[in-house]
């Protein structure tokens, strides 16, 4: 069995001590936009560094409120 080639199947869910996003929101709270700039840049250096990995992920998407 060639171990460099075996597939493997996790599943990863979010976790943030703070909560996510849409319950910040929810609870009255809002962002600034330096807040919305690193949340966004944070997420986009998670999704680069999945991709330069060949790491598959499912949807990624805001919850609706």
């Amino acid at each position: 069995m060639d171990l460099a080639r075996e597939v493997t199947n996790q599943v990863v869910m979010e976790y943030s001590v703070c909560g996510s996003v849409d319950s910040h929101l929810l609870n009255g709270n809002n962002f600034t936009k330096d807040e919305i700039r690193e949340i966004a840049c944070c997420c986009l250096l998670g999704l680069e560094h999945l991709h330069n990995h060949d790491v598959t992920h499912g949807v990624i998407h805001c919850e609706e409120s």
